[in-house]
C-alpha cells in the first residue's frame, strides 16, 4: 500500500510541530504581540480547544523572530504556590542564561529560600550559565512554610526576574496558563490574585499573560470589582471553523494514501468542536483505517468506541463513588443528548422533583476533578443561567455514560 506520511499526522499529548498545527494563525500573532511589544494580556479558551498549543507556539515563535525569553508555568500541575514558584524555576533555568553568565547564581542570591544545585551533566548549556550546570529550586523550608510565606516566596521570584529582564534588550514575558487554579492552592483566588496584582502593577520590564478556561472565575476577577480589572487585554481562543477543520483532517488521510469519507466532519459530530477532542479521535480513527486505506463514519464510530473501551477502567473509578443524586444527573444528562436542565419537566419521569439538593449536586459535579481524568476536568459545565443547563465537560466520559444507561437501563416513573 503506498503512503506519502510514514505515522500518524494527528497529535495531540504534546506541543504540534509545524506539519501538525492547523490554523490558529491570529491567536498565535496576537501573543506574540503581546509578548513583543509589552502588552498584558488575559487568554481564555474552553480545556482543550487548544490555548496552551497556541500559548507554547507564540513563545517559540517569540523566541525565533525576536530573540524574545519567556517563563511558563501551568498552575493546574501544582498543589501550593511553593510547587508553583518550583515548576516556574525548573521551567525558567535554560532560559535564565539569555538574561546573564550568571542569572541563576543571582536570582539564588536575591530571593530567600532558593538554592543552587549541580544539574544532570549535559542538561544545561554550561557556557550560557558561565560555569557548572545548575538548578535552581526553593528549600525545604520554604516547600513547608506557611501561605503567607509561600505568597512572598512567589512574588520574589517574579521581582528578581523583572530586575534581571530590566538589564537586557529583549522582550521577556511570564505565561501562567490555567491561572484561576490558584483558587484551589489553599489561599483563595482572590486573596493570592489581589497579591500578584500588586506586582504586576510594578513590574515595568515583564509581560504577563494569564490564561484561563473557567469564564465565571475569569469575570470575578477581572469584572469591575476584581483585582485585574482594567490591567490585561482579552483574547479568546474558539472553536476552528468546522468546515475548515474537517476539511484539513480529511486532507491528511489522503495524503497517507487513504480514502477519508468525511472523516472530519463525522470526528466533529461525535465529540464537539474542541480540538483536543477531534484530533484525539482523527488519531485513533487514522490508526484504525491504516490497514485498509479506508477511512469511513463508520471508522469514526469504531474508534470512539476503541477509545471509550481504553478508559472504562478509569471512568468506572470516577463512576462508582458517586451518590446515587450524582449519577442519576448525569444520566438526565446523558438522556437529553448531551445537554440538560433540571426543570420540573425534565425531572419528574426520573421521579425527582425540584429542589436545592439537585442545584448542590451539580454544583459537586462541576467542582469534582481527579489527576487522572484528563488532567483535572470536572465533570460537567454550566453552559446558561436562567434556566441553568449543563454538560459534559469530557466527551468520551458523556459517551461512556450513554453505553452504561443503554447496557443497564433503569425504570423510571411515568
Amino acid at each position: 500500500m503506498p503512503t506519502l506520511l510514514s505515522h500518524n499526522p494527528f497529535r495531540y499529548d504534546r506541543l504540534p510541530d509545524d506539519s501538525a498545527f492547523f490554523d490558529r494563525e491570529e491567536e498565535v500573532g496576537r501573543i506574540v504581540k503581546s509578548i513583543t511589544k509589552g502588552e498584558n494580556l488575559l487568554v481564555r479558551g474552553l480545556r482543550r480547544m487548544g490555548k496552551t498549543s497556541c500559548l507554547l507556539r507564540a513563545a517559540r515563535t517569540a523566541a525565533n523572530e525576536h530573540n524574545a525569553v519567556t517563563f511558563f508555568a501551568d498552575l493546574r500541575r501544582y498543589a501550593t504556590l511553593a510547587d508553583l514558584a518550583q515548576g516556574l524555576l525548573s521551567n525558567a533555568v535554560p532560559a535564565l542564561g539569555s538574561l546573564g553568565a550568571r542569572a541563576s547564581t543571582w536570582l539564588a542570591s536575591t530571593v530567600k529560600g532558593i538554592l543552587l544545585k549541580p544539574a544532570a551533566k549535559g542538561s544545561l548549556n554550561s557556557s550560557a550559565l558561565g560555569g557548572p550546570d545548575l538548578e535552581v529550586e526553593l528549600s525545604l523550608e520554604v516547600k513547608a512554610a506557611p501561605a503567607a510565606v509561600q505568597v512572598r516566596t512567589f512574588t520574589d521570584v517574579l521581582d528578581a526576574l523583572n530586575t534581571l529582564a530590566g538589564e537586557q534588550k529583549k522582550p521577556v514575558a511570564v505565561i501562567l496558563d490555567e491561572f484561576t487554579f490558584l483558587d484551589e492552592m489553599g489561599l483563595g483566588a482572590d486573596k493570592a490574585s489581589w497579591q500578584l496584582r500588586s506586582t504586576i502593577q510594578r513590574h515595568q520590564h515583564i509581560t504577563y499573560i494569564l490564561a484561563a478556561s473557567s469564564r465565571h472565575l475569569i469575570d470575578r476577577l477581572h469584572g469591575s470589582e476584581g483585582p485585574f480589572y482594567g490591567m490585561f487585554g482579552r483574547l479568546e481562543v474558539k472553536a476552528i471553523d468546522p468546515v475548515r477543520f474537517s476539511g484539513w483532517i480529511d486532507s491528511q488521510f489522503v495524503l497517507a494514501g487513504i480514502t477519508a469519507d468525511r472523516i472530519g466532519e463525522t470526528c466533529i459530530r461525535l465529540v464537539g468542536e474542541r480540538t483536543r477532542d477531534i484530533l484525539q479521535l482523527a488519531r485513533r480513527c487514522f490508526d484504525l483505517a491504516a490497514p485498509s486505506a479506508a477511512a469511513t463514519p463508520t471508522t469514526v464510530e469504531a474508534a470512539l468506541a476503541s477509545l471509550i473501551e481504553d478508559s472504562d477502567s478509569e471512568f468506572f473509578d470516577l463512576w462508582a463513588p458517586l451518590a446515587p443524586l450524582k449519577k442519576t444527573i448525569l444520566r438526565i444528562i446523558s438522556d437529553q443528548g448531551g445537554t440538560a436542565d433540571f426543570t420540573a419537566a425534565t425531572i419528574a419521569p426520573y421521579g425527582l422533583h425540584v429542589s436545592s439538593s439537585i442545584g448542590q449536586a451539580c454544583r459537586d459535579l462541576m467542582r469534582m476533578r481527579s489527576t487522572g481524568f484528563d488532567n483535572r476536568t470536572p465533570f460537567i459545565l454550566r453552559i446558561s443561567e436562567h434556566p441553568a443547563k449543563y454538560t459534559f465537560d469530557n466527551p468520551f466520559f458523556a459517551a461512556w455514560v450513554k453505553r452504561l444507561e443503554q447496557a443497564r437501563p433503569y425504570t423510571r416513573n411515568a
